[in-house]
């Protein structure tokens, strides 16, 4: 697992259309996201710090047909060991 500190603060989301994006996202299921930086313009980020945190590689062995506790069972390994490497970094990047 990896983490990013800071990359919320890279971008501002745009209010334009609010309305009509809840009811997309209601309806759809589908988020459509307005991120702006610096003088509104898309794709130009904020200054911001980042810190990159990489933990251990998890082994995950192959299963051609997976059923749905395999999935379960490996996506609540890779969420611990997520949540575990954000825990042990946190302060350090500036978020204790």
């Amino acid at each position: 697992p990896a983490y990013c500190f800071g990359e919320a603060q890279l971008y501002r989301q745009l209010r334009l259309l609010s309305g009509l994006r809840s009811w997309v996202q209601r309806r759809l299921g589908l988020a459509l996201v307005l991120p702006v930086g610096p003088r509104g313009l898309p794709g130009a980020p904020f200054p911001a710090p980042l810190r990159l945190v990489v933990g251990a590689p998890l082994e995950v062995p192959h299963i051609p047909q997976p059923s749905k506790a395999d999935i379960d069972e490996h996506h609540a390994r890779y969420v611990s060991a997520l949540q575990a490497l954000f825990a042990r970094h946190r302060e350090a990047a500036g978020y204790g």
